[in-house]
């Protein structure tokens, strides 16, 4: 006769549970539950008051408790899913439950039996610290743990220490547990990640060296220039399978054949150009600052020594650039969303920030937004190289690791033909890979039709209310375009608190109570402390 409620609190930040009488009305006293409970989805329990899921495993839970109990783990369990669903208990050792598989999403019922450990077949154990774990590298785990003889791989995901005022706590346990000498044997590596700090501390293994004793692997060819971009003093600790550049692009009869510049030369080629001409068309200060750091952090910020540069003439012309754009745009009825579309083609704005995953895919940019050549410019800095390079996947492996071959032995894989082959999204770093995919640019796109058969088609973009064809790019251009990506060996970098910084200073200088040269000097101490109390 009684229902249980839960309730967030006004912030969202904590969760209650709470008994309702359906008879009297009365509500009973509200409880405060886990502080982590919200990240995951919650049923009722049998034996326990809750059944708890997320992408990583099904946990129960008592109101009470101070931690939640995992009851299964996915990958641990070989099982290719990223959730359950209508759970039901049948005993201590067996529950009922619904999922899809992560290759074809085909439903499945299933009981899944508890196996002790004892029972599982004796194999050495390698730890796989992630923050998130995607689909990809969750079937690689469950297909290497099927059929490797020798290892077994098992994840620690530290989201799952995450909470819902504090989504940090993950990074904080994965330090913690470095700290205690407990580092993954793999760690998946994201922005967030203080890959410089382990390299300068000796906790990382050599990857370059692994590859070059790899008897299969130092026979392909990859691209330097990535392996460069990723590398510390001419030592690459990261597996790096795939890449995407960041760079500027513009008409190349407007920016002529240069390959980059400084921030000078930009700001004396918006002097020469008609009044109302937007440098890189709808942005703001803020945006502007997210830019310098996307393009030039490493530039301001050197990641292996600590040492800062924001107080440099280079940043102050930024500083001063800056104060030109809006502090926000407003689109109200009256914007003009024609002009938006053709804003590149008619010189309104020049310079366009270019997210390269696909070669094919630029044609949109070169033939459709600009309607002619572009240069890969980048942006604007001192040393005249401002593209980067990404990747939205790497790992890095622990030098003391017990079982460095093995480890090996699971993320030697990214790097082979196998999967270098069939990447999609991202752009693959073994060369002949690479270039094959560059070639394909200039063919016509195709799909195979119910019977196999080739079926080309033309590939168009919607401009002003009409459809204009893109016809496939030049050898020429193409050619040029896998010249400047393979040039590219610079990293992005971002921190969201040194962003914060230059946000929270820079204010001072638009509002004219500070010289950009003043601003630039605090943004430096501040920043050199920040980074001195985080290596």
């Amino acid at each position: 006769g009684s229902l249980l409620l839960i309730a967030y609190n006004n912030e969202w930040t904590k969760m209650y549970a709470s008994t309702y009488d359906m008879k009297t009305g009365v509500q009973g006293e509200q409880v405060e539950l886990l502080g982590s409970l919200p990240m995951y989805n919650i049923y009722q329990g049998t034996n326990t008051d809750f059944l708890l899921t997320d992408s990583q495993g099904v946990y129960t839970y008592n109101i009470g408790d101070t931690e939640i109990t995992k009851l299964m783990d996915f990958v641990n369990s070989d099982l290719e899913t990223s959730y359950l669903r209508n759970i039901a208990i049948i005993d201590d050792r067996q529950f009922v439950a619904t999922y899809s598989d992560l290759v074809n999403w085909e439903p499945h019922v299933a009981v899944f039996t508890r196996v002790e450990p004892e029972d599982v077949p004796d194999k050495e154990v390698l730890v796989l610290g992630a923050y998130y774990l995607d689909s990809e590298v969750r079937k690689h785990v469950i297909d290497f743990n099927k059929t490797n003889t020798n290892y077994r791989i098992t994840v620690k995901d530290y989201s799952s220490y995450n909470t819902m005022d504090d989504y940090m706590a993950g990074y904080t346990q994965l330090n913690n547990d470095i700290i205690a000498g407990k580092m993954p044997d793999i760690l998946m590596a994201n922005n967030n990640v203080p890959v410089a700090n382990y390299i300068a501390k000796g906790l990382l293994a050599d990857v370059g060296k692994l590859i070059e004793n790899d008897e299969e692997l130092s026979q392909e060819t990859f691209l330097q220039n990535v392996f460069d971009a990723y590398s510390v003093n001419g030592v690459l600790y990261r597996v790096v399978p795939t890449f995407s550049v960041n760079t500027i692009i513009g008409k190349t009869s407007v920016l002529g054949e240069r390959t980059g510049w400084n921030m000078e030369e930009f700001m004396q080629l918006m002097s020469e150009q008609p009044e109302g001409t937007s440098s890189f068309g709808d942005i703001t200060r803020s945006s502007f600052f997210y830019q310098i750091m996307q393009y030039c952090g490493t530039d301001f910020v050197d990641l292996s020594t600590g040492k800062c540069k924001f107080d440099s003439q280079e940043f102050i012309n930024m500083l001063e650039f800056a104060k030109t754009l809006p502090e926000e745009i407003e689109y109200g009825e009256d914007y003009d969303w024609t002009q938006y579309e053709s804003q590149y083609r008619n010189n309104k704005t020049l310079l366009m920030s270019l997210y390269i995953y696909s070669i094919r895919d630029l044609n949109y940019s070169i033939y459709g937004q600009f309607g002619e050549d572009v240069s890969f410019v980048g942006f604007p800095n001192e040393n005249k190289d401002g593209s980067v390079v990404n990747t939205s996947m790497s790992f890095t492996l622990s030098a003391a690791s017990a079982n460095l071959d093995g480890a090996w032995e699971f993320v030697r894989y990214y790097l082979t033909d196998e999967y270098q082959d069939n990447i999609q999204w991202q752009l693959p770093v073994n060369k002949e890979a690479f270039e094959k995919i560059a070639q394909e640019a200039t063919q016509k796109p195709y799909y195979l039709d119910e019977n196999g058969n080739k079926v080309e088609y033309e590939e168009t973009v919607y401009l002003n209310g009409e459809s204009v064809p893109l016809p496939p790019m030049s050898q020429e251009q193409v050619d040029r375009i896998v010249e400047f990506v393979e040039s590219v060996d610079k990293v992005s970098y971002y921190n969201e608190d040194i962003q914060n910084i230059i946000d929270e200073e820079a204010a001072s200088f638009f509002a004219d109570h500070k010289t950009a040269a003043d601003v630039a000097s605090i943004i430096q101490k501040r920043v050199e402390l920040y980074v001195s109390e985080n290596q």
